[in-house]
């Protein structure tokens, strides 16, 4: 967001009247007659040079269901109007749509809409109209968000125009939870209006807070660590685990550990043990009943990583028992990477043995299982050689590991969270890398399970991978043991519908007693009579937006989506929808020509319809490709007009 970043203001309002039971069929070879006007404030002006893109909208008979068609829209063919705005041409297909291409109008001018979808019997003519741009506003309710640039005529009517758009932001001295936004916004022809907007933070969770602020570069990292530091200090749900970069630890022996952290763990003389884990414990400060129940657990956790074929952890020490270590204290260990509040790291100590410590213990509770099962999955990491993997995957996965078997994902329901709220940006994002757990449960439902994940790390190990390339080479091996066409990509792109509706998806990755309802999408469009957003994806990023129905009648909602053209091959959508009987249908797939669209019928939130009646939608825009990539969704609710 501190690049110059260029976003394409898009109304795409999609007139859908037609009958349920008796649709018009259009006929391909009638002329569709459009015009472009300009209102009656402005001096006549040349309209010829104005590109009119019509576009033939393809359905994805596949995927075709009674109440929803996708369809994918390709470029036939640009037509120009004459000197009085009129423009006619034949349809390329019986549903069809154009946009005016915005950085081809007059200059100083907006115009009123520019996109139309047509289908049925409205497929025959439109008129769109032109007017002077007269003032620009600047709106945001998150820092999160691209901010919304609303251009208006003199009638103060939004219309729609090209521009560059460059945001700056600035804390208020005197109010620290005030941001404000600023910057210019130039449209085409060189005008320029400097609009500003300010954002209220005061009512915002404390971490989404911090969060925001470092996300737009108010705070820098060492002060956004600092704050989470006080944070989780007021609040100890929360937890940072992991484990230390390979150059951090020499690759054999006990007394390689950071010498604060050996002589912490000196001071636990006691311990219990069974044939796999012995675990050292302060006899003072933690109960022989505690640590006893951290080695049961473990235990458990050894047997299910098993059972699902991954390797067992190599002790540091020879034979076959693994050293924990359980401290009440903070943290010591002085790596910057981790802080005091950190609850556990995983040390390796040679030839993929390791040592576990868990820092501010004081009973085995149902989170507190969390990061022991996720530390525990870092020995059998370890036990791969896996070392030098990009960290956001090793976490990720430990972080799946234990939200699959400890019977608890509180704790990482935190992450989750984070992760809904940033996954626009990359999924290798070090700052998401806990959050980004949902990819490897994705993969877990999507393609076979444990196993597949446990193929992935038979990969890792042969492989080692130390760059995202080669990672990416190691995630898709592994899946194509199970599905020969699927791949890291894919399995990305199931991930933007799975994370919609989390506790139907990730049901059997979610352990028996947990619960796991995520009502809430970071952006969530109006569900009002039709909208259009826009916002920045960044590579292996992507944004789910949610649609619920607000009416009892009949209607329709229609859905496109635009891509950059720079993300050719590498766009894709997937949709979910849910009716009122809660039957959930997930669908979509890669967009080829950078542009789609959906027709979703029934939709209503009265069952008038039976089990057809769509009440929920979710839509997630996706990109695959190396760079970042601007993208807009714009919908249109419609009542369908019965015969």
């Amino acid at each position: 967001m501190k690049t110059l970043q260029k976003f394409i203001c898009s109304l795409l309002s999609l007139s859908l009247l037609l009958s349920i039971s008796n649709v018009a069929a259009a006929n391909v070879e009638s002329s569709f007659s459009g015009k472009i006007e300009v209102d009656s404030t402005s001096e006549s002006i040349d309209l010829t040079n104005i590109n009119i893109n019509v576009y033939q909208s393809i359905p994805r008979e596949e995927t075709a269901t009674e109440w929803v068609t996708e369809y994918d829209e390709t470029l036939a063919f640009t037509v120009h109007p004459n000197h009085d705005g009129v423009f006619t041409f034949t349809p390329p297909s019986s549903v069809f749509s154009l946009t005016v291409q915005m950085d081809t109008l007059p200059i100083g001018f907006g115009i009123d809409k520019h996109t139309e979808l047509y289908y049925g019997i409205n497929n025959d003519q439109n008129v769109f109209t032109l007017s002077q741009i007269s003032d620009v506003e600047l709106t945001s309710s998150s820092l999160y968000d691209y901010p919304n640039i609303t251009i208006l005529n003199e009638g103060n009517e939004e219309i729609y125009a090209d521009f560059d758009f460059s945001p700056t932001y600035s804390q208020d001295v005197y109010n620290s939870n005030r941001v404000e936004i600023s910057g210019a916004v130039k449209i085409n022809g060189g005008i320029e209006f400097t609009p500003s907007t300010t954002v209220d933070l005061s009512g915002t969770d404390p971490f989404d807070r911090i969060n925001q602020l470092f996300s737009v570069g108010i705070i820098t990292e060492d002060e956004y660590l600092e704050k989470c530091m006080q944070m989780m200090e007021d609040d100890g749900t929360f937890d940072f685990c992991g484990v230390p970069l390979s150059s951090d630890v020499s690759t054999y022996g006990l007394e390689t550990l950071p010498e604060e952290v050996q002589e912490s763990i000196a001071t636990l003389t006691s311990e219990v043990h069974n044939n796999y884990f012995k675990v050292h414990y302060n006899a003072k400060k933690t109960t022989k009943t505690s640590a006893e129940a951290v080695a049961s657990f473990l235990l458990d956790m050894r047997s299910k990583s098993l059972s699902a074929g991954f390797k067992a952890p190599i002790s540091d020490a020879g034979g076959n028992q693994i050293n924990v270590y359980l401290s009440t204290e903070k943290c010591a260990d002085p790596n910057p990477k981790f802080n005091p509040l950190t609850r556990g790291i995983t040390y390796p100590t040679g030839s993929g043995s390791s040592v576990i410590t868990i820092w501010n213990f004081s009973t085995l509770s149902s989170q507190e299982k969390e990061t022991v099962a996720h530390e525990y999955f870092h020995t059998v990491q370890f036990a791969y050689q896996a070392g030098n993997t990009p960290s956001w995957f090793v976490e990720a996965t430990a972080v799946w590991f234990a939200a699959r078997y400890s019977g608890s994902i509180e704790r990482a329901k935190g992450h989750f969270d984070k992760y809904f709220e940033n996954c626009r940006q990359s999924v290798f994002n070090a700052n998401l890398q806990y959050g980004a757990g949902v990819l490897p449960m994705a993969i877990d439902v999507a393609y076979g399970g444990p196993a597949t994940i446990r193929n992935i790390y038979i990969r890792i190990g042969s492989i080692k991978p130390t760059n995202e390339t080669s990672l990416e080479s190691c995630i898709t091996y592994g899946i194509q043991q199970y599905d020969k066409s699927g791949s890291f990509a894919e399995a990305f792109k199931k991930l933007g519908a799975y994370i919609t509706l989390p506790k139907h998806f990730f049901q059997k990755t979610i352990p028996s007693g947990a619960t796991w309802v995520n009502d809430y999408m970071f952006e969530t469009t109006p569900s009002t009579a039709g909208g259009s957003k826009s916002v920045l994806l960044y590579s292996y990023g992507l944004q789910p937006y949610s649609f619920e129905a607000q009416r009892s009648d009949a209607t329709f909602l229609s859905i496109v989506v635009g891509f950059n053209d720079k993300a050719k091959g590498n766009a894709s959508v997937r949709v979910v929808t849910k009716t009122s009987s809660n039957v959930i249908t997930p669908f979509g797939g890669d967009v080829p020509s950078n542009r789609y669209s959906t027709i979703i019928k029934f939709f209503a939130n009265t069952p008038s319809h039976g089990s057809n009646n769509v009440t929920n939608a979710y839509v997630s825009p996706i990109y695959t490709g190396s760079s970042s990539c601007p993208v807009t969704i714009t919908y249109s609710l419609s009542t369908v007009i019965t015969s």
